[in-house]
């Protein structure tokens, strides 16, 4: 496992050691941003988790991602949710301001039909 990550120096391994740390002490933020505080993550969700993280998700923008995930399924989809913030890491977003920004921009016009829904946002 070392060498598969080309840990060869006491060095390397030793920063290697202390990113999963750190990488490791977000995850409580991140399970109670889903809802799942209280608990440690299991391996299949340290994958999802590892995965946010490294993409330079914070836990308010998983947050986000998240109820987008109840609103559509109901439930806690493990790769639903993987998929919103995948998309969002392509287009380069990262934090709570610019996926709001980008909704924003892509919102419908609040004309016709639904114009009055706008006094209830």
């Amino acid at each position: 496992a070392w060498a598969r990550r080309e840990l060869f120096t006491q060095e390397a391994a030793d920063a290697y050691i202390r990113a999963e740390r750190k990488k490791r002490g977000s995850f409580p933020a991140y399970m109670e941003a889903l809802g799942l505080g209280g608990r440690a993550a299991v391996p299949s969700e340290e994958r999802y988790l590892s995965a946010w993280v490294e993409m330079g998700f914070p836990a308010e923008t998983v947050a986000i991602a998240y109820d987008k995930t109840m609103l559509k399924c109901h439930e806690l989809k493990w790769p639903y949710l993987n998929g919103i913030l995948k998309r969002w890491h392509e287009k380069g977003l990262h934090t709570p301001e610019q996926v709001s920004a980008e909704n924003t921009k892509n919102a419908p016009p609040r004309e016709g039909r639904n114009a009055w829904m706008k006094d209830y946002d």
